[in-house]
């Protein structure tokens, strides 16, 4: 409930209006940049064209009157020094103009790019926080629907309610939360009732039926040698493996651990990290606690150039890492 609390700190105080209206600003700033740097390419061009054009026109001049008398010959190269020196003085004012739309048209992009991953981060985090507010509605009700009396049905109809408005199905589910069997019966006939083919209507059963076995058998399975990284690579492959509702659990679960026990990306193995989306959430969490921005920066491109560096090697087994950490 403190994170949940923190969530939404950090959601009540995001300015959404603001973010967009910022980044309008900056995408117009950012045309706005562009066009004088386009103008300032454009009249050191012209200038340069000019001065191809002059010193052609001073070469054929300087020809023709090469026998001029020596007078003549000084005054036209005093003339022709002062055009060199103006000539080289609007260059440089050029380019300095050009480097300095250049440096605008950056700094303009960078807070553009900045705000648009705030705005990202934030939309995320609030779906995370949605997520997991319907998931804590949720399991109060199937905890209440194994009770007896009116509440009872009350909370069984509020738990189709919820799933109902929010296309979740039993797969979304994590069967720990389903306390008794018969619910899991009633809630299984119904959503079986919903498919027409018979075929699949059977399978579907039989799957969402061992999946219950399974998860019956594992709450027996304390697992008193599992250490917490051990947890967190199980965690990782049940994120990988379930509905987006079951995901989002096993991550909480997992920043969790992490968190109370230390552990970093690296510490997990890369191989249990199935899922990209996964991986990032991972990661802006650790980054988030480096307090400074290089160190963050460079901590996130070298675990980046890692990551996808063990994706594309295509490891041969990830059972057989699974198996090693084990």
């Amino acid at each position: 409930m403190a994170t949940a609390s923190k969530v939404y700190e950090k959601l009540a105080n995001f300015d959404e209006a603001k973010v967009q209206s910022y980044i309008e600003s900056l995408d117009t700033q950012l045309s706005l940049a562009q066009e004088n740097l386009q103008s300032k390419k454009q009249k050191r061009y012209e200038h340069e064209q000019d001065e191809v054009q002059e010193r052609a026109e001073r070469a054929r001049i300087e020809q023709s009157f090469e026998e001029a008398i020596e007078r003549a010959f000084q005054a036209r190269a005093k003339s022709y020094e002062a055009w060199e020196a103006r000539c080289t003085n609007i260059r440089m004012a050029c380019l300095r103009d050009e480097q300095e739309a250049v440096q605008g048209y950056d700094a303009i992009t960078q807070d553009l790019e900045k705000a648009k991953e705030s705005l990202q981060q934030h939309l995320q985090r609030k779906e995370d926080y949605r997520a997991a507010k319907i998931m804590h509605e949720l399991r109060r009700e199937l905890a209440l629907a194994v009770s007896v009396g009116d509440e009872a049905t009350s909370s069984y109809e509020k738990v189709i309610s919820i799933m109902s408005e929010n296309g979740l199905s039993l797969k979304d589910l994590e069967f720990s939360d389903i306390k008794n069997k018969s619910l899991f019966i009633r809630l299984l006939e119904r959503e079986s009732a919903l498919i027409e083919d018979v075929h699949e209507r059977e399978e579907h059963t039989e799957k969402m039926l061992d999946k219950f076995l399974v998860s019956s058998s594992s709450k027996k399975d304390t697992r008193p040698s599992e250490n917490p990284i051990q947890r967190i690579q199980r965690l990782l492959i049940a994120a990988s493996e379930g509905g987006q509702f079951e995901a989002q659990k096993s991550l909480e679960q997992v920043l969790y651990l992490m968190d109370s026990n230390g552990v970093g990306v690296r510490d997990i193995g890369y191989g249990f990290i199935k899922k990209y989306s996964v991986f990032i959430r991972l990661i802006n969490w650790e980054a988030e606690r480096i307090s400074s921005l290089s160190e963050r920066e460079k901590f996130t491109a070298e675990i980046l150039e890692e990551y996808i560096q063990h994706s594309v090697q295509k490891p041969k087994s990830d059972g057989q890492e699974q198996k090693m950490s084990r």
